[in-house]
């Protein structure tokens, strides 16, 4: 079944009707992060890197992460492999950078690693729910993302 997953994923995302879809304003925001220095991006999902490398080129985004972590490069999260390799491939200390996710596991996963973790409400849970994880600060909106970034 994992095999099949694979296999059909990379079909399905090539349509238009399954194609990814960022949320509103994540893209401007990306830009403007990568174009805010010193700031380096990257990436620590729980999709395979042929799911996501793909999806990051069909938004025309890959240029934006200096590193892309995926669950076929490390343990799952909560775990912190794959945050820890994020630093390492940057160059970057824990107490440089912010991990922002949309999950329990994400805010466990930054606290693994000890890294400030930034829950987004507008994923899979709640606002309580990423504070009892270990979520340092809460966005509830693109814009408020950005402001706790300190992106303008």
């Amino acid at each position: 079944m994992v095999r099949a997953y694979g296999r059909i994923l990379r079909q399905l995302r090539s349509e238009p009707d399954f194609a990814e879809r960022p949320f509103d304003g994540i893209a401007t925001l990306l830009r403007d992060l990568n174009n805010a220095p010193p700031v380096t991006l990257g990436i620590a999902t729980g999709h395979t890197s042929a799911a996501v490398i793909p999806a990051l080129e069909a938004l025309g985004w890959r240029q934006y992460f200096r590193t892309v972590q995926a669950a076929d490069m490390a343990p799952s999260k909560p775990h912190p492999g794959m945050l820890l390799q994020a630093l390492d491939a940057t160059g970057a200390r824990a107490e440089q950078a912010v991990f922002i996710g949309d999950t329990s596991f994400d805010m466990e996963m930054a606290r693994a690693a000890k890294l400030e973790g930034i829950g987004v409400t507008w994923g899979y849970h709640s606002a309580d729910r990423l504070f009892a994880a270990g979520a340092h600060r809460i966005a509830r909106s693109v814009e408020e993302l950005r402001s706790l970034l300190c992106v303008h």
